[in-house]
């Protein structure tokens, strides 16, 4: 009897000591261009422990079981913890890069004029991260200047007719990404007599007779109220009325055309 207690107990320690394993958190580098992240783990198992990233030993913070490393860019980090029974935990953890956005300007109000400075734009921030990207300047492509518009979240107004392009920042205030330049001005309203082409809405959809890279919808204020780049053509959303619409065709032409939505 005692000989069996005493193996049971014997086997329960031996199981006890040989379980050991770690937990972690990342932490992003703020920017891009930046290697500030960090890798923070906490152990469980019989002290002392060793910890090492790709066999450079970790800082003890904290509690004797709590380890990190600092100053990572990027990538893949193969982490090994032992502990004072010599049980060795290993894994590979990954301290997400910053992937590239996408940023999509459009015209949503031309300029009254070709003097006014009334245009408005909107950018659409795709961000594949929850750290907040934020529209944060506009310059002038000619020359890189910066241009003073009124910036209310993702929209802006007060553009003169040109060429502009956005600066996105992170909520570090690190550089995110600039835009592409987008191209504002006064829309005409003088159509295109240099080709023939048909316009017309069947099934709530708006076809033209061309191959078109895009299309886009203007009211007779000139402000954007559709615009597609794809096959999804639908104008159904649109109230009955005359429009303007501008062709930017495969060959990278533009025609103006009005057409009646009935």
């Amino acid at each position: 009897m005692k000989t069996s207690l005493l193996f049971t107990l014997l086997f329960f320690k031996f199981i006890l000591y040989a379980q050991c394993s770690f937990t972690y958190t990342t932490v992003t580098p703020s920017c891009g261009s930046q290697c500030d992240g960090k890798i923070t783990i906490t152990v469980n198992g019989v002290g002392p422990f060793t910890a090492t990233v790709d066999g450079v030993l970790m800082n003890q913070v904290g509690t004797s079981n709590s380890f990190e490393v600092d100053n990572l860019c990027g990538g893949d980090y193969i982490v090994e913890i032992v502990d004072a029974t010599n049980c060795t935990s290993v894994d590979t953890i990954t301290v997400e890069p910053w992937l590239p956005i996408q940023i999509n300007l459009s015209v949503t109000q031309t300029t009254s004029s070709p003097t006014a400075c009334d245009g408005k734009i909107y950018c659409l921030i795709i961000d594949q991260f929850s750290i907040n990207s934020t529209l944060a300047n506009w310059y002038n492509c000619d020359d890189s200047t910066e241009v003073s518009v009124s910036i209310i979240g993702n929209s802006s107004t007060g553009f003169c007719a040109g060429n502009y392009y956005a600066r996105i920042l992170n909520d570090f205030g690190c550089t995110r990404a600039y835009s592409d330049c987008i191209s504002i001005g006064t829309l005409s309203i003088e159509e295109s007599k240099d080709k023939e082409i048909q316009v017309f809405v069947k099934n709530g959809g708006l076809h033209v007779s061309i191959d078109y890279a895009n299309l886009t919808v203007y009211d007779l204020n000139g402000k954007q109220v559709f615009y597609t780049n794809s096959e999804n053509n639908s104008i159904a959303d649109l109230p009955l009325g005359l429009y303007i619409l501008k062709i930017n065709s495969t060959d990278d032409k533009y025609y103006t055309i009005k057409f009646v939505k009935d």
